[in-house]
């Protein structure tokens, strides 16, 4: 299900993260976009003052610390077949390989997001107990200017300096290792957006 020869464009500042193209292949992100359980079976998650993030999507958890979750026994198989391969131990290898985050004995998270018309996530650098975090997006049309875009920062803030920004979408996802510095954010989604942003995140624990 996952194409490891991908293309990657990793980087090392502001900190260790990747922009990878086409590891899943277009007939699986269909499969799994087919397969997407509906919005009434997914929990909203929102958080508008306080914490160390503010926020607001839809969630579905798939696994939680490495336990199947009932909701990935009703997803169906595509959506089983994916859990079990960015669990792998070749998935566990490629991540240390593409932006050094040694996740070989740690266990995962996998979830389902689900981001409608403003939905978004403020700046924040992701526990310190987390590892790394990959976001894959399942959409396929998603244009620069219908919002939404994973916002890679070098500093605190929702007013600082945009270091890259990723459009959700065409086979593209996202893989940062977790630091100090490791600031990131999800532009609200605009009302040009073709539909709900979908994205599936693995989440690697210490």
């Amino acid at each position: 299900m996952l194409d490891f020869t991908a293309a990657r464009d990793t980087r090392t500042e502001p900190y260790h993260w990747s922009t990878v193209t086409g590891l899943l292949p277009a007939d699986a992100r269909a499969a799994l976009r087919e397969s997407v359980p509906a919005l009434e079976h997914f929990t909203r998650s929102e958080r508008r003052t306080g914490g160390d993030k503010t926020y607001g999507m839809h969630v579905l958890p798939l696994v939680h610390r490495g336990e199947e979750q009932p909701a990935l026994r009703k997803a169906g198989e595509a959506w089983a077949g994916f859990a079990a391969a960015v669990q792998s131990p070749e998935y566990r290898h490629w991540v240390r390989e593409t932006v050094g985050a040694d996740v070989s004995g740690g266990a995962f998270d996998v979830g389902v997001f689900v981001f409608g018309e403003g939905d978004w996530v403020s700046s924040h650098t992701d526990k310190a107990d987390k590892n790394a975090t990959h976001v894959l997006y399942l959409n396929e049309e998603w244009g620069t200017d219908d919002g939404g875009e994973f916002l890679v920062r070098g500093t605190a803030g929702d007013d600082a300096p945009v270091h890259a920004s990723i459009v959700p979408g065409g086979g593209r996802s996202v893989l940062f290792a977790r630091s100090e510095n490791s600031w990131h954010a999800v532009a609200p989604v605009r009302p040009s957006a073709p539909g709900l942003r979908v994205t599936v995140q693995v989440e690697m624990w210490r």
